[in-house]
């Protein structure tokens, strides 16, 4: 059994409520992150349980490819411009 403390706590909330986003969404988009710093590489996986698609765009492969929708191993800029052409 586990001891929980304030600290503890207050750090669980804190994680909730920033995969909060995770949950409540039907796309995730990570572009340029190789998926590896938690808390924040939990958030594809967390959208994708909760029955989002994910895409990722990134020029290495990921650990969270396999889970993914869509995947683009490319340069992120060269990828970008060419998709959206008018924003460049």
């Amino acid at each position: 059994m586990r001891a929980l403390t304030w600290a503890s706590a207050e750090r669980e909330l804190r994680l909730s409520l920033a995969l909060q986003p995770g949950v409540q969404t039907r796309l995730s988009v990570a572009i340029g992150s190789s998926l590896v710093v938690y808390p924040a590489a939990a958030l594809p996986g967390v959208a994708k349980t909760h029955g989002a698609q994910l895409a990722i765009l990134n020029r290495e492969p990921t650990g969270f490819d396999r889970m993914a929708d869509l995947v683009i191993n490319a340069e992120i800029g060269d990828t970008l411009s060419a998709s959206f052409p008018g924003l460049a």
